[in-house]
């Protein structure tokens, strides 16, 4: 009996020492190799200060206003009639409250809209800096092209150094646009400031608010007059844009929509297997208020390479649309694999402000538009951060319009049960974990904290308290078990 005790003591440690074995050499993604939780921040539009900005602070509150849209007044707002409401972030004790809320629901970034430090929709930011607890949520920004690339000096040494200001990828500053105008040598020259101050290359990605990615060749091949492929600055002659089919394609038409206008030569080639061959040649090419259509005998190949023989500045191409006259009239370019000689805008990353739907779809429809532009996103050679949205019906809005912003009546979308703000949460991190080196920051941006009135918020608000922050809280809480 003592023999057979010692042969199944025996037996169970090799067992467990080849179930250890197993264990440690398990695939990535498997408990052995658990990676980390997706960042999550969400956006913050600071708009609640009143009169202390009443061009801004009080038609949000008018928007607020009447009685149907009171379900959306923040925390910190009250009821002041049946149809009025005042909601105004000008405290530090609220400021605090705020960043409690977001810790304890596990959100781990702000990323603050910027406006300059004197400015009445600052305010939320200068609270936030001043906070004792400011350590609970770290912060970045996103920034428009409408303040001046001179203020990144400063930008650096009072927020990039900021040990709270949000890191990615070996200390690189995490830092939004909202729209693109920088020139490279902005991008170069806020570079070699943020590594003379002891930090990585600021991380930046470009929030678009269509379908383009930036200024990359993807642009020029995603049916939309709006975006455009940028050559770098001072580029012309050997530049070129290229579609890839993916097959042998047969074409005979293109439909070609520059920006504003540079080009005086340019011809139009195939890839036939083995060499570029000319398939057509032009001179000049018009914008995108009426487009250029060439038409040329037959071709067949793999690629076709709009090539660029002269001009002045540098190539800005909205559309290079391809098509076979005798097979119908489907762009057969339209969001097929993109490349081009270079880009003049340099962003690591896209994401998206705010994604829609249309009609009063329900909240579904935006999840899945979301998601459908994640993976359209890929096809344009940045990384991808996927865009979570809170919430798409800006009705406030059309009741009470606002002086800076028109909306379509039918753009909007039913609001989201606080579950389903949670599931769009969950499955913007398990496409991070199916798209491996898509998002290698690892971050997730949601519309939004406080976009009230425009449609999009997770801040708890008075007659439904923090129920969209619990259910994110509760996707991250069982994030990989």
């Amino acid at each position: 009996m003592r023999h057979e005790k010692y042969w199944l003591v025996v037996l169970g440690i090799v067992t467990w020492a080849m179930i250890s074995s197993v264990i440690a050499s398990a695939a990535p993604g498997q408990s052995a190799a658990k990676k980390p939780r997706p960042l999550v921040g969400a956006i913050r539009w600071d708009a609640w200060v009143g009169d202390t900005n009443p061009g801004v602070g009080l038609p949000v509150e008018k928007a607020l206003g009447p009685h149907q849209f009171h379900d959306r007044i923040p925390f910190f707002g009250k009821e002041t009639g049946p149809d009025s409401v005042e909601a105004r972030e000008l405290t530090q004790d609220v400021m605090d409250q705020e960043i409690r809320y977001a810790h304890d629901a596990g959100i781990d970034y702000w990323a603050f809209d910027w406006y300059n430090d004197e400015s009445g929709l600052a305010i939320a930011r200068r609270l936030y800096l001043s906070s004792s607890i400011k350590s609970l949520v770290k912060y970045c920004f996103v920034m428009q092209d409408t303040y001046p690339s001179n203020l990144f000096p400063a930008m650096v040494e009072k927020y990039f150094k900021d040990p709270d200001y949000l890191k990615v990828l070996d200390n690189r500053p995490v830092f939004y646009l909202f729209s693109d105008k920088y020139t490279p040598e902005d991008f170069a020259s806020l570079a070699r400031l943020s590594r003379a101050a002891g930090l990585g290359d600021p991380y930046v990605i470009k929030c678009e608010t269509g379908k383009g990615g930036g200024h990359t060749a993807g642009a020029a091949f995603d049916g939309d007059m709006g975006s455009y492929w940028q050559a770098a600055t001072g580029a012309y002659s050997g530049e070129w844009l290229q579609v890839d089919f993916g097959a042998n394609t047969t074409f005979d038409k293109a439909v070609l929509a520059e920006l504003d206008g540079h080009t005086s030569a340019y011809e139009i080639r195939v890839w036939d297997g083995s060499q570029w061959q000319v398939a057509f040649a032009g001179t000049t090419i018009a914008t995108r208020k009426a487009p250029t259509s060439v038409t040329f005998a037959p071709v067949t190949g793999t690629r076709a390479r709009l090539c660029f023989l002269s001009g002045t500045q540098q190539p800005e191409i909205c559309e290079f649309q391809i098509y076979n006259s005798a097979a119908g009239s489907a762009n057969l370019a339209l969001d097929k694999k993109a490349s081009a000689s270079s880009t003049g805008f340099h962003y690591d990353a896209i994401s998206h402000y705010v994604t829609g739907a249309i009609g009063g779809a329900p909240f579904t429809a935006v999840m899945s538009n979301s998601e459908e532009r994640w993976n359209r996103d890929k096809m344009f050679g940045l990384d991808v951060v996927p865009n979570v949205t809170a919430g798409a019906d800006p009705r406030p809005r059309l009741v009470n319009p606002v002086p800076w912003a028109r909306y379509y009546a039918d753009h909007w979308a039913q609001e989201p049960t606080p579950g389903e703000v949670g599931a769009h949460v969950k499955q913007a991190m398990d496409w991070i974990d199916a798209n491996p080196g898509a998002d290698p920051s690892r971050l997730v941006l949601i519309y939004a904290w406080n976009e009230f009135d425009e449609g999009g918020w997770i801040c708890p608000t008075l007659l439904h308290g923090s129920d969209r922050l619990d259910a994110i809280h509760k996707v991250l809480e069982a994030y990989g078990k």
